[in-house]
């Protein structure tokens, strides 16, 4: 029975990570021009039926501007770089675009990005090209639960035992890893994809994310005119502060 439990959530799981991956949009496209500047294009792009399927089947209710709340920049820092940003929405999905020109060599700019926190804006430091991805997603989830950590409910010493204390927590937690495995499936079908065409002024060598304190190698891969990178959302959800190193 057990066995066929847990095929039963394999397949259900298998399914959502199809459907999901075509319902979310991640992309960003960076290139030099001729002054030797940083074009740079980003798209992010939601499905309205995916949004409006996870609310029905969650009993939760996320409106398009709750869902990007945590993974876009206040507009206000955007347009401090001279982006601009226009919105899109049809009856298929709801998105923006970002598009400016940056100079990697302008320290102002690093300040800037890093004092802001602005997320998809590359800045260079230490010869390196660095990316703010956003953070903090798994939290979206899970707030009542990390808002409330440690807080004890109220019980009588005399009426539960200590063993049943500990049954009840042992299994409250596995319940919180099970769901955190659940929604890092889910994410495993959402991408970040990276275009960075050739004419590129800085080489690129070597891709890898900074999770927390942790290192990711990432691949690269060669399109002839342009390289790919793909990150899956899977990678870096759990993570507080996350950061993608180009050099």
């Amino acid at each position: 029975m057990k066995i066929k439990g847990k095929l039963i959530i394999f397949f259900v799981l298998s399914l959502l990570v199809f459907i999901l991956s075509g319902c979310v949009e991640f992309y960003e496209h960076i290139s030099s021009n001729k002054k030797g500047e940083v074009n740079i294009f980003f798209k992010f792009s939601f499905s309205k039926k995916f949004l409006d399927l996870a609310n029905a089947e969650s009993g939760e209710y996320f409106d398009y501007q709750t869902l990007i709340s945590i993974l876009e920049t206040d507009n206000d820092l955007y347009s401090l770089l001279g982006f601009q940003k226009s919105t899109f929405s049809n009856e298929n999905e709801d998105g923006y675009y970002l598009k400016g020109t940056i100079n990697l060599l302008d320290n102002s700019l690093k300040t800037k990005v890093k004092e802001g926190g602005i997320k998809f804006i590359p800045y260079l430091e230490n010869n390196k090209i660095i990316i703010i991805l956003p953070s903090g997603i798994l939290k979206m989830f899970f707030s009542d639960i990390l808002d409330n950590e440690g807080e004890d409910e109220e019980s009588s010493e005399d009426q539960v035992s200590e063993d049943a204390k500990e049954d009840e927590e042992n299994a409250e937690y596995n319940d919180y890893v099970e769901e955190i495995e659940y929604i890092k499936t889910l994410f495993s079908a959402v991408k970040y994809k990276l275009t960075i065409g050739k004419n590129f002024n800085f080489s690129i060598k070597t891709v890898y994310l900074i999770l927390n304190n942790k290192v990711k190698p990432i691949e690269i891969i060669d399109l002839f005119d342009q390289y790919l990178i793909e990150i899956c959302f899977s990678d870096f959800i759990i993570y507080d502060q996350v950061y993608l190193v180009i050099e």
